[in-house]
């Protein structure tokens, strides 16, 4: 389906203040899930680099 942009409205300021808040909101949650990510790969790696390591005398 195609638009036609030479007939957009310009959006309110509060649509455009919604629209941006709802912008900063998924970049929380994507920061968030990406945090949670790293945190978890870098337990991992931890626990594999615990395991092939000799043991510290």
């Amino acid at each position: 389906m195609q638009q036609d942009t030479n007939n957009k409205t310009k959006p309110t300021p509060a649509e455009h203040a919604h629209s941006v808040t709802n912008a900063l909101r998924n970049l929380d949650t994507m920061e968030r899930y990406i945090t949670t990510m790293l945190c978890r790969m870098r337990a991992d790696l931890i626990a594999l680099a615990d395991q092939i390591s000799p043991p510290k005398p």
